[in-house]
């Protein structure tokens, strides 16, 4: 395995990241301040502001991260070559994994606390969480029914509906602290998912 070795540049930024995050996900937005997250990182306030302009970037920058951490960042998670059902399959893990993280959790209770009070804020969320991950499945899907594979008048509306299918009662458990449902029954309902939405558009290359 071949490892990246980061500038001590790097390091820093990765340290202030992961401050903000932790701060971020347990104070919220407004309450997470500059001086706490260069604190919390281990290095000065002139640091974290060489590193990322202001605490909005950083917010913003902070959701990319996570978003990385389960390659929903690009396209990677969806194989243009491999049959829709595997490729929907392996999305569908990786967005309710980041959805049931704790980060993933405690992010959509505040962002949606601070919705009203601070739009703004919701705005980034939206903007790099959801709306981000929505315009790469319908991408996806848009070169699936371009080479014939699926068929679907808007590719935006699909996209839209697998995901939300996706995130179904699991989610609404964990933002309720509510029992989560055991990886079994995770497994079974997110192929049910797949399935669904591919009797519903028809995959023409997997008649077989």
């Amino acid at each position: 395995m071949i490892k990246t070795i980061r500038s001590k540049s790097e390091q820093k930024r990765q340290k202030v990241l992961e401050a903000a995050i932790e701060l971020f996900v347990v104070q919220g937005f407004h309450n997470a301040s500059m001086d706490q997250i260069a604190l919390r990182a281990g290095v000065s306030k002139q640091t974290v502001y060489s590193h990322f302009s202001s605490k909005q970037e950083l917010f913003k920058n902070a959701i990319q991260t996570r978003r990385s951490d389960y390659e929903l960042s690009d396209a990677s998670r969806l194989d243009d070559s491999a049959p829709p059902r595997e490729s929907l399959l392996i999305m569908a893990q990786a967005l309710l994994g980041l959805l049931l993280s704790d980060d993933g959790i405690r992010a959509n209770r505040v962002c949606c606390a601070e919705a009203e009070s601070h739009p703004e804020v919701a705005e980034v969320f939206f903007k790099e969480g959801p709306e981000h991950i929505t315009n790469l499945l319908t991408h996806y899907l848009q070169r699936q029914v371009d080479s014939g594979r699926l068929s679907i008048a808007n590719p935006r509306h699909g996209a839209i509906q697998f995901l939300y299918m996706v995130k179904g009662e699991a989610q609404m458990r964990a933002l309720l602290n509510q029992k989560p449902w055991d990886s079994s029954e995770v497994s079974a309902y997110l192929n049910s998912c797949v399935e669904m939405f591919l009797k519903a558009y028809g995959v023409v290359a997997e008649t077989c």
